[in-house]
């Protein structure tokens, strides 16, 4: 029994999954497929853990991004899953295998609140 599961990029995510891309911009990654055989050469990837979500948006924390640990907001397709982009090529998701815990701190986070235009402190007291 696994803690992850791979999972297509197709998959829709949640939290607690994990968000995988490959780091070789010269030989970007696909798939998880893709990614089996290039961690045979040792290709570089890195994994963000998925922390929120939107309907527009998955926010995912990772370490060792640009030397720090780092938010990332990441858009989502029409249908929800993740959508890679040029900074962050997205290969798949491994899936978390545990139930939520509607009680986590993360699941109450809101997330909405971040990247907006406005103030977050003005955002925050509309609650």
């Amino acid at each position: 029994a696994s803690a992850f599961t791979p999972q297509p990029l197709t998959t829709l995510p949640h939290i607690g999954d994990l968000a995988c891309a490959g780091r070789n911009k010269e030989r970007p990654l696909h798939s998880i497929e893709e990614a089996r055989s290039a961690a045979l050469d040792d290709a570089p990837m890195h994994c963000d853990v998925i922390v929120g979500l939107t309907a527009d948006r998955v926010f995912l924390i990772g370490g060792n991004v640009n030397n720090a640990v780092m938010l990332t907001v990441a858009p989502r397709n029409r249908n929800g899953t993740l959508k890679p982009t040029p900074q962050r090529p997205w290969f798949g998701l491994m899936q978390l295998n545990a139930p939520p815990d509607p009680k986590a701190g993360l699941a109450r986070t809101l997330w909405r609140c971040l990247g907006q235009p406005s103030r977050i402190s003005a955002c925050l007291a509309e609650q």
